[in-house]
């Protein structure tokens, strides 16, 4: 997202360097929510839609579309939520009686809750990638940072050395964005460490989102459920048979300081448990015995961005600079959050008269001419949530006994 819209400000002279396969993140993430703002009301999310709205427009449905959606809230989230869609003119509907798709399943409203009907969406987050970046293709280089050189003298990044399969390069950029993901931990405590910097660092966490999969003829059921602790996404497996995607979100606590990449994250019990049983509340005539159901389960591993207020779970986006004149690293909250701290950053710049920004390099960087290896498409593997073993309710149970009763 920044490449491009450096891209658009005129900066040509850039490069992008991946370390893994590209999409290589989607393979654990695919619960799938274009999130227009609704659910969490954070101001990046509801700028970044308009953006989002139009990107859709254009690339249509092969890298997200709107779908309904439903909210059910209890009093005191519902008005807050009412309130921040009516001042940002978000459209929505209040609904008295439960659909009947939703009743079929045994859904009731307490009295203190609320329904509504809101339109969110779906997205392919591969599909997002490849679009973005087909343009940039000979500016986009497979390779690993292994390292950021610091000056000390000049308050500056001097060098990055990254390797590639062709060998250790260093090279040389006027300005650098770290936009690694769970890498950025590593190399800004690498920084702040081997070159002792006046400014500490704050450390990123990591959340693990449990993810349980069904995959049946069940309903629609793309929504989210705060007062149950659930949301709920509708994905499609590589046959394009509907998965439901059922993520318990209620008091999740930061577990880690970083998952590093390759990391095989251990199934938790516990969370699959209290997946089963918020679902079977919501939806007490849902049978998952009834044979016409499979299931699956991954972790997934949300990064939280780091907060001086400690209020992590409802960041925005991070953005530092560890106090070095040009250099900056950041953390958007969600992925479609990538758009507003885009902008943000370039707007940090434009309005300091960044002269990169203001007179950018009138040739582009091309990886091709300076014998570096270009990053390819997007590995078929990482397309879908593959990798996965389905299994049918009894043998389910057999493998998370906790769940036997339910």
């Amino acid at each position: 997202m920044l490449l491009n819209l450096l891209k658009k400000a005129g900066v040509q002279s850039l490069v992008l360097v991946t370390d893994q396969a590209l999409g290589e993140g989607e393979s654990n993430h695919t619960h799938g929510y274009y999130n227009r703002g609704y659910f969490n009301s954070l101001a990046s999310t509801i700028e970044s839609s308009h953006w989002w709205d139009e990107f859709f427009k254009q690339h249509h449905e092969k890298c997200g579309k709107k779908d309904n959606a439903y909210v059910i809230a209890n009093e005191s989230d519902a008005q807050q939520l009412e309130s921040i869609w009516q001042t940002k003119s978000l459209p929505y509907q209040c609904l008295e009686k439960v659909p009947a798709n939703l009743k079929g399943l045994g859904c009731k409203l307490t009295p203190q809750q609320r329904l509504f009907s809101v339109q969110e969406g779906t997205i392919n987050g591969c599909a997002i990638i490849t679009v973005l970046s087909q343009p940039h293709r000979k500016q986009i280089v497979h390779a690993r940072v292994q390292k950021l050189i610091y000056c000390e003298e000049k308050n500056t990044i001097k060098q990055a050395e990254i390797k590639t399969s062709k060998g250790i390069f260093l090279f040389k950029s006027k300005h650098y964005f770290l936009c690694a993901g769970r890498n950025n931990q590593l190399l800004t405590a690498m920084l702040a460490q081997t070159y002792h910097l006046r400014k500490s660092l704050i450390l990123n966490t990591v959340r693990f989102i449990p993810m349980l999969l069904l995959k049946g003829k069940s309903p629609p059921l793309t929504g989210v459920y705060l007062s149950y602790g659930l949301t709920m996404a509708t994905s499609h497996d590589e046959a394009e048979e509907p998965v439901t995607i059922i993520s318990y979100i209620r008091n999740l606590g930061s577990t880690h300081a970083h998952v590093a990449l390759g990391e095989e994250i251990t199934d938790d019990a516990q969370l699959i448990y209290q997946c089963i049983t918020q679902f079977k509340k919501l939806f007490p005539q849902f049978k998952f015995d009834s044979g016409d159901y499979q299931l699956a389960y991954f972790t997934g591993p949300k990064i939280d961005s780091p907060a001086e207020n400690n209020n992590i779970m409802n960041n925005d986006c991070y953005m530092d600079d560890l106090g070095i004149d040009n250099f900056d690293f950041i953390w958007p909250g969600l992925f479609t959050n990538s758009y507003y701290a885009a902008t943000e950053l370039i707007k940090k710049y434009r309005a300091a008269g960044a002269s990169w920004l203001v007179k950018p390099a009138k040739t582009s960087f091309n990886a091709t001419s300076e014998q570096l290896p270009l990053q390819q498409e997007i590995a078929k593997e990482y397309r879908s949530p593959g990798k996965l073993t389905w299994y049918n309710w009894d043998d389910f149970c057999k493998k998370y006994p906790i769940l036997l009763g339910k």
